[in-house]
């Protein structure tokens, strides 16, 4: 079922059962208050004999005194005199009159007195008898008021609220519908937006319309679709620059291999060559995996390290690269939640980098420190630079600046990775005209404990 029509019949069974609840709570006080005007009228027209010519004979005074009085509109009064005569004035119904059971249950009453319904076929009337006695001989004094008749408006006024009850009923369905189509009109856009979005058509876009919970949807599911389509962008450039890096390697082997000989020596060049190319294919599918799982949530599993002793493992392992200047800056300066073979990783990374820019007997500083709650690493050298208009494209996946000697261009795209796997970053630290060389910083917001 629609989430518009399940909305609608929620809204019309609250409707109904609220409208069902106000009509029985009316009808119950309008049949109590009627019921009590009855019992009312007749106590009012009972008493009145009380204190009607109380020294005249019984006979005379219930003759007289229904001679003075006038009932009111479906009352009738009734004289059973000590002689068995029965009269009566007011509008008595043939049903009543004609009726044999009426008398015998009015008599049986003569001695006590009191009230009681009776029903004919047609009516329902509320009888009230009042015993009026002179030695041994019994009157009464009977009050009967039609309760049908007195019902009757009640059951009106009910049959009215009923229709009119129905038609808002029907009238609140209607708005509630309306009302309900127009507001989840952007869950619909949203939904057709979705099935038309694949990977071949990320453009699609929700137009927003409104201030409320539903447009704020509706921006966080563009935004979503903005950043699916980067991504995607940035998927599908990786896939084209991996299978333009992968052509050569495999253009090489194929040209070697196409031109093999049966001369041993150059047998043994091409192997060297081939094998060479292969492994240029195994770094870079390495770099690739790297980067495909620098996106999941257990690339980096930090752990408490010593930042000192995490810098003196990287300096031992990279010294023996290549004959430079190598120094070293840190202090003891406590642990961090880190990973520490991934904070190696990129460490190296960079190092690769510097030996690659510089010759030998030019410095290449490795340190780390800490601000507050961020670590920061660096790596620093004295070679080649990086000119000012490549500082943003070196970051990028496959992009290499003018002076790369090999490689692939991922290097400072798996530092990067690792850095913000961390919650940090990664930078290139501005140089002066009269300082040479680059250097890069991965900062890491990090509780640190000493």
């Amino acid at each position: 079922m629609p989430v518009t029509r399940r909305i609608s019949l929620v809204v019309a069974m609250l409707v109904a059962s609220a409208l069902t609840i106000t009509g029985l709570t009316v009808w119950v006080l309008e049949y109590q208050r009627v019921s009590a005007a009855i019992e009312t009228s007749i106590a009012h027209e009972l008493g009145g004999i009380t204190t009607f010519a109380p020294t005249r004979p019984v006979d005379q005074r219930l003759t007289s005194y229904l001679e003075s009085t006038y009932p009111a509109t479906g009352s009738t009064m009734w004289a059973f005199t000590t002689d068995g005569t029965i009269s009566y004035v007011g509008s008595a119904s043939d049903d009543l009159r004609k009726s044999a059971a009426f008398p015998v249950k009015v008599r049986a009453l003569m001695d006590t007195g009191g009230v009681f319904d009776f029903e004919t076929a047609q009516t329902t009337y509320r009888i009230g008898v009042l015993p009026l006695h002179a030695g041994a001989e019994r009157a009464a004094l009977v009050s009967a008021v039609d309760k049908t008749t007195a019902h009757a408006a009640l059951r009106e006024l009910m049959v009215t609220y009923a229709l009119l009850a129905t038609v808002a009923l029907l009238f609140v369905v209607a708005l509630s519908n309306l009302i309900a189509q127009r507001a989840l009109a952007p869950l619909r856009n949203l939904n057709e937006t979705a099935r038309a979005i694949n990977a071949s058509a990320l453009t699609e876009r929700i137009e927003v319309s409104g201030n409320d919970d539903l447009a704020d949807l509706q921006r966080t599911f563009n935004a979503m679709l903005d950043r699916l389509e980067s991504a995607m962008t940035a998927h599908q450039a990786m896939l084209d620059d991996a299978a333009h890096e992968l052509r050569t390697p495999l253009t090489i082997i194929r040209g070697q291999i196409e031109l093999l000989d049966s001369d041993p020596q150059a047998r043994a060049q091409t192997q060297l060559l081939v094998l060479d190319e292969i492994d240029r294919m195994s770094r870079l599918v390495d770099d690739l995996l790297v980067l495909a799982k620098s996106g999941r949530n257990d690339f980096v599993k930090p752990a408490p390290t010593n930042i000192m002793m995490l810098i003196d493992s990287v300096f031992a392992r990279v010294t023996p690269l290549a004959p430079r200047s190598w120094a070293l800056s840190v202090d003891d300066i406590g642990e961090a939640q880190l990973d520490e073979q991934r904070i190696i990783q990129a460490l190296v990374q960079l190092v690769d980098n510097a030996v690659k820019h510089t010759t030998e007997g030019q410095r290449i500083e490795i340190g780390a420190d800490r601000t507050a709650n961020t670590v920061e690493f660096w790596v620093a050298d004295e070679g080649t630079g990086i000119p000012v208009e490549e500082h943003t494209i070196i970051f990028e996946r496959f992009a290499q600046g003018a002076h790369a000697r090999d490689g692939f261009g991922l290097g400072l795209s798996i530092v990067s990775a690792i850095a913000e796997a961390h919650g940090g970053e990664l930078a290139l630290d501005p140089k002066s005209d009269t300082t040479p060389g680059a250097q890069f910083r991965i900062s890491i917001p990090v509780g640190v404990s000493s």
